[in-house]
């Protein structure tokens, strides 16, 4: 995995999933940003993201354009709270590390140093440091393949199975 110099973020564009504290940290740290997804947040976030030449809206894309994405950013931003975040466990499958929000479902899903890096809160300036201690880091897209494997649906089915045998 040979990462381009951009970093990803995609979800619906809606208040929770949080794609404001995104762009702001975004535009302070002038990195390159793609953005996928809709929804009823699009033309509120557009006008947060103003003129900034390093965000990109993608809108809507195919799956196939998905995993093509993942694959080839630099590391996927999941600044929201989930009760799990398929999304996060998606780009991994791709070799793709997380920056993420230490809270939730992404708490099982990072392993933190190996598949991704945590902020500690939904601020800016958390998502900032984060991804300025991300940037230190070297990622290795086989182990965090391999990670990713422990979310897979057949591995889920498989769990689940085993789980209720012993009752």
């Amino acid at each position: 995995n040979n990462p381009e110099n951009f970093y990803l973020a995609a979800g619906r564009l809606i208040g929770y999933k949080r794609f404001d504290l995104i762009i702001d940290a975004f535009k302070k740290l002038e990195l390159p940003l793609k953005i996928i997804g809709a929804g009823r947040e699009m033309k509120n976030l557009k006008k947060l993201a103003g003129n900034a030449k390093n965000i990109e809206f993608l809108g809507f894309v195919s799956k196939e354009n998905l995993y093509d994405l993942y694959s080839k950013t630099k590391g996927f931003i999941f600044p929201q709270i989930e009760d799990f975040g398929l999304v996060a466990a998606e780009a991994q499958s791709a070799g793709t590390p997380i920056i993420g929000l230490k809270a939730g479902g992404l708490m099982e899903i990072i392993k933190e140093g190996e598949s991704g890096v945590f902020f500690n809160e939904q601020t800016p300036e958390s998502l900032i440091k984060a991804v300025k201690k991300f940037n230190e880091r070297k990622f290795n897209s086989d182990k965090i393949r391999k990670w990713a494997m422990n979310f897979d649906e057949e591995e889920f089915k498989n769990k689940i199975n085993d789980f209720c045998l012993i009752w």
